[in-house]
Formats: structure tokens, C-alpha cells, sequence
């Protein structure tokens, strides 16, 4: 993936530094865009990388950090000083987990309970593909709504640790809070349901241990990316 060869066409994948679209939009995330013109970023290579590794019987588990993903291996062959490699594949580094955790601050306790710097199942990276709908959707219709709310539950329901579908879950029920009290179309006890599943939100984010972006760490993850 990372050098010229018959299985990729002779064009190496490699970071996209066109500006063919504005910034943060959401084409640049696309795997399908990035097979094609094999660029891409933090979240379009590292899955890039994952569906190659799959259509040839490779072991590889996406992983992720505060914004930002990448993949993982084990070290069968006993090259490196840890039992999983980290792939920066937008940089073509292994990075060594320590690294990633001083660089992104990340906690021992949010790897422990498997927010970051963890090998993720199938289904808890379809579960952040979930998340990336209802993300995209925002990006869009500039709305959360019952569709994000649906798109964050389900994420949740099969990757508990994950910080940005409660976030988007949370921010989901927010608005409809918002849009039932405007035309007065909530009654009391739809009012503390919502409120209810709010304030759950929130502790099941403290119980991740997350990242939250400070604006030094936005700087510092943008010139790493």
C-alpha cells in the first residue's frame, strides 16, 4: 500500500493534500473516493487499509484516538518491542503506543475500557461507521434529529466506548428536547424522559475517559495529520 507494485496499480496511497473540496468536507473521509484516486486522510486510509488486508486474509483491526484512527496488528514475528504494531498509515510510521498516548492524551483508563489505542471487532468498527452516518448527515442538513439519534444508539449498542456517538447521541436528544418544547408537543413526563437519557449520556462519557479537544491539542493533532 505504501510503495508502487502491480497490486496497486504502480501509485502508492498517500495523504491527500489536494483542495479540491472545502475544507472538512466530508468527501475527503470516503474510502470509495480514496480507492480510486488512492489519497486520502485519517479516516478514509486506515479503513482503505483494512478492506486491503481483508480481501488478502490479513489480520488488521481498525483503532482509534481523539480524532483520529489508524490500524493495528499483532507482532507475530516479534519485530517490535510491543505485542501490537501501530500503523500511521497517513504518515506510512509505526508509531509505539506510548507515543500516541503523550501526543493525543490519551489515559491508561480509556485504553483499559477500550476507547483508544484498542484493536476494535468487526462490529465495533461498523458501529463507528454508524457514527460516521450520522456525523455526515449533520455535516449536510446542519440538524441532529430522531435519524442521528437512531444512527448513535445503534453505534452504541455494539461499541458502548465510543465518545462521539454519545456525544451525538446526546446532542440528538438536546434538539428534539428543543423542537417538542418549542411547539409544546412534550408533556411533563416526556420532558424528565428526555432530561433522563441526557444526564446518561454524560456519565457514560465520563466512563470512557476521553480526550476532549482542548484548542493546543486541536493544533497539535492537525500538524500531526
Amino acid at each position: 500500500m505504501f510503495s508502487p507494485w502491480s497490486g496497486n496499480d504502480y501509485k502508492a496511497f498517500e495523504y491527500d493534500f489536494t483542495n479540491e473540496y472545502p475544507d472538512n468536507d466530508w468527501h475527503y473521509q470516503l474510502v470509495s473516493r480514496t480507492l480510486k484516486n488512492h489519497k486520502g486522510q485519517c479516516h478514509s486510509l486506515p479503513w482503505t487499509m483494512k478492506l486491503i488486508a481483508e480481501e488478502i486474509g490479513a489480520e488488521m483491526y481498525i483503532a482509534r484516538a481523539p480524532q483520529h484512527c489508524f490500524v493495528m496488528y499483532r507482532d507475530a514475528d516479534n519485530l517490535f518491542p510491543e505485542e501490537w504494531v501501530n500503523v500511521e498509515v497517513t504518515s506510512h510510521q509505526f508509531q509505539p503506543t506510548s507515543w500516541i498516548k503523550k501526543n493525543s492524551e490519551i489515559k491508561d483508563s480509556a485504553i483499559i475500557v477500550g476507547t483508544y489505542l484498542t484493536p476494535l471487532s468487526d462490529k465495533q468498527a461498523l458501529a463507528c461507521i454508524l457514527e460516521n452516518l450520522a456525523l455526515s448527515y449533520v455535516s449536510k442538513y446542519k440538524v441532529y434529529n430522531a435519524f442521528t439519534l437512531k444512527c448513535a444508539s445503534t453505534s452504541l449498542a455494539h461499541y458502548e466506548s465510543n465518545p462521539t456517538a454519545i456525544i451525538v447521541k446526546a446532542k440528538s436528544l438536546i434538539s428534539m428536547l428543543n423542537q417538542r418544547s418549542k411547539y409544546d408537543i412534550c408533556s411533563s413526563d416526556c420532558h424528565v424522559d428526555i432530561y433522563s437519557q441526557i444526564k446518561q449520556c454524560e456519565a457514560k462519557l465520563n466512563a470512557t475517559y476521553w480526550t476532549e479537544i482542548t484548542d493546543e491539542l486541536e493544533k497539535r493533532l492537525s500538524k500531526k495529520q
